[in-house]
C-alpha cells in the first residue's frame, strides 16, 4: 500500500502522518524549533489557526496538535475572523505563478464551516485595468462587514450581502478596524469610513513630522496600520531620527487631527528577519519590531507630544537585553495575537515566528507580577503537528530495513538530521543553512552548509565515525575560503556505484574552486597555502579529496588531501559527477555551454535535440543539467522551450514532452527559474526559498537504476520506471499542494523537501507506479 509518512516517526499506513520531529524545548534552544516561518496567527484558545506561507492554513481545536486544513487554499497572505460569526474565516492571497492570471484562481477566499470547505468570493482582476490578484490585508469590523485591500482600492461587502463592492483608487496596503470605523492605508493617505465602507475621509500621510523626515524603508512598515478610535499608528524610519537603527512610530491623534512621531527605546530587528507590525485592541496596541513585540498598557494622552507610552517588549533571544534576559522565543517574527478575551480572566496570547508558533502561558516570570502585561508571561513552542519547515535539499542515505538516514537545511531554524535508531537531532548553531549533502551508498555522513567559509557541519548522526574522520559533531569549520562558488552544484561527493562493494567511507569530494587557495594562519591572516594548489593557474578547476571527512577544514588541513583533478571550462559555474569513485565522468556548464569530460580534455556538447538547437534555463541551485549520478549516460537538462533527456552521455538529446507536460500542468505554469515561492508584490515580503526552475530536482535510484524522479514547485513529484511513462504522483502529496524542491530516493521511498510544508515520503513508490 502507498503511504505517505511525516519523517518523525515514519509511521506506515494509508493516510498523511503529520508528526513533527520530536525535540523537547530544552534541545531546541529556541534557536531552533520544530516549526518553521509561520506568518499569521487568529483565533481563540479554543479554535487557532495559522497561515504557512506555501502550506495553507492550519488549525488547532483545544490545544490539540495542529492539522493542515486540506481544502485550505494556497499562496495565503493573511487571514481574519469575523466576531460575529466565529467560524467564518476569511483569507487572502497573493499572486500565482500561472502564465493567465486569472488560472491562479485567487483573491479573496472564504470559509463558512471552520475551514473546512472554501470558496473564491472575489477576484480583484474582475476590476477593469487591475493587474493583480493579490490581497494585502483583510479585515472584519465589528458589524461583520468585510474588507480586502486591493491594488485598485478596498473591495468591501455588507454582513448580509454576497456581492462586494470597490472603493477605487491607490494600492490598499493595510486595513485596521476601530469600535466604529474601519480605517485604510496606502503609501501616501490614510483613510477611515464609519458607514460600512462607502464613503471614505482621506488624510496625507506626510513625508515631514517637525525635522524629521518620514518614510516606510524597512520590511513590513508599509503594510502596517493599527487603529482606535481615537489614535492611529504605523512603524516608520525617521531621518535624520534619534539613535541611528532606533524603532519609530508616526501616530495620528483623530481628535486633534495631528501627526506625531515618537522613538522607541529598542532596535529595529529586522535586520535579522521578521517584519515590524503595529496590532490594536480594545484598550491596547502592538508594536512588533522584528525582535521585540512592544505593548502600550497605558491610555494614550491625547494632544501630548508623545501620545502612547510603551511597556517593556517581549523579546526573541535576538532582542534586548531591557534590564532582564530574553524570552525564550525563536527570533523573527511575524505576527502577534491576544485572545479575543484577553484581560477578562484570560491572558491567553500567541506569537507567530520563523519557529512557528509560540504562547504565553499562566506561568508568569514573576508569580507576583501583572498578568496583563504580555512581558511578564513565559512563552513556550506551541507547535505539536504544525510542518512548516522551509526545507531547500533534502539529502537521504541508504540504510537497513526501511528506513534512510536523512539530513536537511531550513533557513530560519539550522539543519535537521535523523537517525532510524537516535531519531531527529538537530545542530544549533549555523543559522540560516541552505544546503545538504551526501552520498547514498555511503551513510557515514552527512555535510551541513549554511556558506562554504566557515558555515559548514558534517555530522556522523552521534554515532562512533569510521576511522580516519577528524572533525567534531556540531562544530563549525570553513571547506573553502573563497565563496566565489557555493551551493550544491559547486561541490560533490561522488555517489558510491552499487557494484562497488568497498567504497572509502570517508567521503570522495570534488569541488569547483578559482587558484591559488587560501587558509588563515595562527595570527587570522589569510594567506596561500603551499604546495601546487597555492599556485595560479588557469581557473577555474575541480580539486578532489577522496578522504574528506578526515581533513574538511582548509584552516586546519591547509589544503593537505586536495589535489587537482582538472582544469575546468573557462567561465564554469556549476558542475556534477557521474560514474563511480574509480573512473568519474564530469559535467559542466559554462556561459550557456555544457561539456563532458573524456579523460583529461573536455567535449562541448552539441545542444539539439531532433535538429533543433536549444538554449539552457540557468537560475536552479540543482540544475539546468541532472545527470544520472550512476550512470553518466542518462543526462535531463532544462531548456527554455522544454525537458531534453539524452542517453549517450549528452551526444544527443531528445525532447521529454510527457516531463514537459507534467511539470507545467499542460502549460498553465510557465518554464522559469528564480525565486519560487515569494511573488512578494503587493504583499509583506516574508520567506524565500533558494533557486528553483519550473523543474526542480531529477534523481535516480541507486538500487533501481531505470527509475527516476522529478518535482516541480507548481506540480509536485512525477516518476517513470523502465520504458514506462512518466506518472504523476500528485494525489499522494498533501493538500494544498506545497512547492517541492528538493527530491531524494532511498530505502523504496521518494523523500520530498517543501518550502513551507516540511519533508515527508511517499514510500513505496514502486506500487505507486505499478497502480498508475
Amino acid at each position: 500500500m502507498v503511504t505517505i509518512c511525516m519523517l518523525s516517526l515514519l509511521l506506515s499506513g494509508p493516510k498523511l502522518e503529520d508528526v513533527s520531529p520530536n525535540l523537547p524545548h530544552d534541545v531546541i534552544k529556541s534557536r531552533a524549533a520544530i516549526s518553521g516561518l509561520t506568518l499569521a496567527v487568529v483565533g481563540d484558545r479554543n479554535r487557532l489557526y495559522a497561515v504557512s506561507l506555501n502550506a495553507g492554513v492550519w488549525c488547532s481545536t483545544k490545544r490539540q496538535a495542529w492539522k493542515q486544513l486540506p481544502n485550505s487554499p494556497g499562496n495565503v497572505n493573511c487571514i481574519a475572523i469575523d466576531p460575529t460569526r466565529p467560524n467564518h474565516l476569511a483569507i487572502g492571497q497573493r499572486d500565482g505563478f500561472a502564465v493567465e492570471m486569472k488560472a491562479n484562481f485567487c483573491g479573496v477566499q472564504e470559509s463558512f464551516d471552520s475551514g473546512e470547505h472554501w470558496r473564491l468570493t472575489y477576484d480583484p482582476l474582475t476590476y477593469p485595468g487591475c493587474g493583480s490578484e493579490a490581497i494585502s490585508s483583510i479585515c472584519f469590523d465589528s458589524a461583520g462587514n468585510l474588507y480586502a485591500g486591493t491594488s485598485v482600492g478596498v473591495a468591501y461587502r455588507a454582513a448580509k450581502s454576497k456581492k462586494f463592492s470597490l472603493s477605487a483608487g491607490d494600492p490598499v496596503l493595510a486595513l485596521s478596524s476601530s469600535k466604529h470605523s474601519i480605517w485604510a492605508r496606502t503609501l501616501g493617505n490614510l483613510s477611515m469610513s464609519s458607514d460600512g465602507g462607502m464613503h471614505w475621509h482621506t488624510f496625507d500621510i506626510p513625508t515631514q513630522v517637525d525635522s524629521d523626515r518620514v518614510t516606510f524603508s524597512s520590511r513590513g512598515d508599509a503594510f502596517s496600520l493599527a487603529a482606535t478610535d481615537e489614535i492611529v499608528i504605523m512603524p516608520c524610519v525617521l531621518t535624520p531620527g534619534v539613535g541611528g537603527n532606533r524603532n519609530s512610530v508616526l501616530a495620528f491623534d483623530v481628535l486633534y487631527g495631528k501627526w506625531l512621531t515618537e522613538t522607541l527605546q529598542s532596535g529595529n530587528g529586522t535586520g535579522l528577519g521578521g517584519r515590524r507590525f503595529t496590532k490594536s485592541y480594545p484598550g491596547m496596541l502592538l508594536y512588533g519590531a522584528g525582535q521585540e513585540i512592544h505593548q502600550s498598557s497605558i491610555k494614550p494622552a491625547l494632544g501630548s507630544p508623545n501620545p502612547i507610552l510603551f511597556d517593556l517588549p517581549v523579546q526573541t533571544s535576538w532582542g534586548g537585553p531591557y534590564g532582564s534576559p530574553p524570552h525564550e522565543i525563536h527570533s523573527d517574527t511575524w505576527d502577534m495575537h491576544l485572545d479575543p478575551q484577553f484581560g477578562s480572566g484570560n491572558f491567553s496570547a500567541w506569537i507567530s515566528c520563523d519557529g512557528g508558533v509560540f504562547e504565553a502561558v499562566k506561568e508568569l516570570r514573576d508569580p507576583n507580577s501583572d498578568p496583563l502585561r504580555l512581558f511578564n508571561h513565559r512563552w513556550l513552542p506551541y507547535n505539536d503537528g504544525l510542518h512548516t519547515h522551509h526545507v531547500h535539499t533534502i539529502t537521504a542515505l541508504q540504510m537497513p530495513g526501511d528506513r534512510a538516514r536523512l539530513a536537511y537545511p531550513t533557513s530560519d531554524n539550522d539543519a535537521f538530521y535523523y537517525d532510524p535508531q537516535s531519531g531527529w537531532m538537530n545542530e544549533s548553531w549555523l543559522g540560516d543553512v541552505n544546503w545538504t549533502l551526501g552520498d547514498v551508498g555511503n551513510p557515514n555522513f552527512a555535510l551541513m552548509v549554511r556558506r562554504s567559509a566557515g558555515f559548514a557541519m558534517l555530522t556522523a548522526f552521534h554515532q562512533p565515525a569510521p576511522k580516519g574522520a577528524n572533525f567534531a559533531e556540531d562544530a563549525p569549520f570553513s571547506i573553502c575560503n573563497d565563496e566565489h562558488y557555493d551551493g550544491p552544484t559547486s561541490l560533490s561527493f561522488i555517489q558510491t556505484l552499487p557494484s562497488e562493494s568497498n567504497p572509502n567511507p570517508l567521503l570522495d569530494a570534488v569541488r569547483l574552486v578559482d587558484l591559488p587557495l587560501k587558509a588563515y594562519d595562527g595570527a587570522g591572516r589569510l594567506v596561500v597555502i603551499k604546495g601546487p594548489l597555492g599556485q595560479k593557474g588557469r581557473n577555474p578547476v575541480l580539486i578532489r579529496n577522496t578522504k574528506f571527512a578526515a581533513n574538511p577544514d582548509i584552516n586546519t588541513s591547509k589544503g593537505s588531501g586536495w589535489l587537482i583533478e582538472i582544469e575546468a571550462p573557462v567561465d564554469t559555474t556549476e558542475f556534477w559527477v557521474s560514474g563511480g569513485h574509480s573512473r568519474p565522468t564530469y559535467f559542466a556548464y559554462a556561459k550557456g555551454n555544457l561539456y563532458r569530460s573524456v579523460r583529461n580534455f573536455w567535449k562541448k556538447l552539441d545542444l539539439n535535440a531532433g535538429g533543433r538547437p536549444f538554449e539552457l534555463l540557468a537560475g536552479n541551485q540543482f540544475g539546468p543539467v541532472f545527470v544520472n549520478p550512476f550512470d553518466p549516460k542518462v543526462v535531463y537538462v532544462l531548456a527554455k522551450d522544454g525537458v531534453k533527456v539524452s542517453q549517450d552521455g549528452g551526444d544527443s538529446f531528445s525532447q521529454d514532452s510527457d516531463l514537459t507536460r507534467l511539470i507545467t500542468e499542460e502549460g498553465k505554469y510557465p518554464l522559469i527559474a528564480g525565486e519560487l515561492t515569494g511573488k512578494s508584490t503587493g504583499v509583506v515580503l516574508a520567506s524565500r526559498s533558494n533557486s528553483s526552475a519550473t523543474l526542480a530536482q531529477v534523481v535516480f535510484d541507486r538500487e533501481h537504476p531505470d527509475t527516476v524522479a522529478a518535482c516541480s514547485p507548481f506540480t509536485g513529484v512525477m516518476m517513470r520506471s523502465g520504458q514506462s511513462g512518466w506518472t504523476s504522483l500528485r494525489k499522494y502529496l498533501p493538500r494544498p499542494l506545497p512547492p517541492i524542491v528538493s527530491i531524494a530516493i532511498a530505502n523504496e521511498s521518494v523523500y520530498c523537501g517543501s518550502e513551507g510544508r516540511g519533508v515527508f515520503r511517499i514510500k513505496s513508490y514502486r506500487q505507486a507506479l505499478s497502480q498508475k
